[in-house]
């Protein structure tokens, strides 16, 4: 019986030895990191121009031609940049159309300029256009384009106000130009 107890007792110290032996080889390895993310940040970089800065224009509806100076000066458009995600940078261009008949056209191009840590693509413009029997229009489409932190890019739409609008009327609308990180642009 002595033997057992002895084979026991020495067991136990066999199994206490492999057990500290153990612990005092593991050990843990802790990995900390910071990630620091980019920003995707562009806006209305200079002062929109317009073809109407004088006599009036017109062209046909579909714009399939050339428009055409008029002899007076009768229509006029307001272009006013607004900040519509609240991050203090003007991103859409409201377009404004006072003393506007059927034919009158205008041209209106303006600079947008990347100003986030992120190269964007261009994704086709977005136009609210709350009266489209009373205006058309019409959008250089940039889409694809990449435009790198810093860069600029130059963009363009033209509108003309058509017979479904009523006289003695204000026409708005606002245009859009979307962007998105680089890598994230399919083509739509």
């Amino acid at each position: 019986m002595k033997k057992i107890w002895f084979f026991a007792l020495l067991l136990a110290f066999a199994l206490l030895a492999v057990g500290a032996g153990y612990a005092a080889w593991s050990e843990h390895i802790t990995i900390a990191g910071t990630v620091n993310t980019g920003e995707v940040d562009w806006y209305i970089y200079n002062s929109a121009m317009q073809t109407d800065i004088g006599l009036d224009w017109t062209c046909d509806p579909g714009f399939d031609t050339e428009p055409v100076q008029l002899d007076k000066n009768v229509g006029s458009t307001t272009l006013t940049p607004v900040d519509t995600d609240g991050d203090g940078d003007k991103d859409t261009l409201r377009v404004t159309v006072s003393r506007g008949y059927p034919g009158y056209y205008n041209y209106v191009s303006f600079v947008a300029k990347n100003n986030g840590t992120i190269p964007i693509a261009v994704q086709t413009p977005v136009v609210d256009n709350p009266n489209p029997v009373a205006i058309a229009a019409g959008y250089q489409d940039n889409s694809g384009t990449l435009v790198l932190p810093g860069q600029t890019i130059g963009f363009g739409f033209q509108f003309l106000i058509l017979d479904g609008a009523n006289e003695s009327s204000t026409y708005s609308f606002t245009i859009q130009f979307p962007g998105i990180q680089w890598n994230k642009y399919t083509g739509e």
